[in-house]
């Protein structure tokens, strides 16, 4: 179910100190003018529909990228997918092409869409009940397990908001994981057909004030926000959401999306290496009441943004 709130001209935090740089002040300004620049009106629900009409595992990144361009018009920006985590390939080992925003193979990350952020500056956000005006980035998750035999799932796309980091026209990616620190995080969720727990064609928003993400205490990023050209995160991350979680893919209880043994707690939207290797990493968590582990070649997973 979805969380919203009334929001006012501040909110006192829990534990509203910095720590190593990393929490975030207590006392967030909530009337602060956050979208001067013209932000992100582009169809959802459309984009939902192309995205469950891939049914074929063979789909290319090529295909997924055409179908985005096809419905994003160029008024609003420019689509990119940035990121193709695929298990054993989604963190640790998520190895860096320098792709000029075109990146066409699974289990890798654009680094030229973070060492240009002039180039790559994210288009302010604009999603339901979320706040605007701020840096996001998509996250599109396929399954193929219990599927048809060369056939993959559409779970849905969740769109993570970092609440406190605005789009000024100038940001992009870099700032979403250097320096390393807690970002709080809000999102706006469609669903799939093979979401299960929802109804495909569904949108849900969560603003949880606690909900936030460090992606990964030892990612150890560089000034462009990553480890290395060969590695994304030198240990661990999370890529997702989690109501009434600040994730760490480093940390501990309750810094995961999940164990795919337990009672999640909250809403949650993701994939994760835990505290372990990124050949863990073929568990999907998704909205509460799905989760699933079947081997290495279980999901594919798109991370993508719309640039100005």
């Amino acid at each position: 179910m979805s969380d919203s709130f009334y929001r006012v001209g501040g909110t006192i935090q829990p534990a509203g100190n910095y720590e190593d740089g990393k929490r975030f002040p207590g006392i967030v300004d909530l009337n602060t003018k956050m979208i001067e620049r013209p932000h992100l009106n582009i169809d959802w629900s459309g984009i939902n529909d192309l995205l469950d009409s891939y049914t074929s595992d063979a789909t290319t990144t090529a295909t997924i990228q055409a179908g985005l361009d096809s419905l994003i018009p160029p008024s609003q920006g420019t689509a990119r997918i940035w990121a193709t985590p695929v298990p054993g390939n989604a963190f640790e080992n998520l190895a860096g092409v320098t792709a000029n925003g075109n990146i066409t193979a699974d289990g890798k990350f654009d680094i030229s869409q973070f060492d240009n952020p002039g180039t790559y500056s994210i288009k302010p956000s604009n999603f339901p009940e979320c706040t605007p005006g701020c840096l996001w980035y998509a996250m599109s998750i396929y399954k193929k397990a219990n599927m048809p035999s060369a056939q993959m799932g559409y779970m849905g796309t969740c769109y993570i908001n970092f609440r406190q980091q605005r789009a000024t026209g100038s940001n992009g990616l870099t700032e979403l994981f250097s320096p390393m620190m807690l970002r709080p995080i809000e999102a706006f969720v469609t669903h799939g057909t093979a979401s299960y727990s929802k109804p495909a064609g569904l949108s849900e928003t969560f603003n949880d004030p606690r909900a936030g993400t460090y992606f990964s205490t030892d990612q150890r990023p560089g000034a462009n926000g990553y480890y290395s050209t060969s590695k994304f995160s030198y240990n661990d991350g999370i890529w997702g959401y989690r109501e009434q979680a600040q994730l760490d893919g480093h940390g501990e209880i309750p810094y995961f999306l999940a164990n795919v043994s337990a009672t999640y707690g909250g809403e949650t939207f993701g994939i994760q290496n835990y505290a372990s290797s990124d050949s863990t990493a073929h568990d999907i968590f998704w909205s509460g009441a799905y989760s699933m582990t079947y081997g290495d070649d279980n999901l594919r997973c798109f991370l993508w943004t719309v640039y100005e």
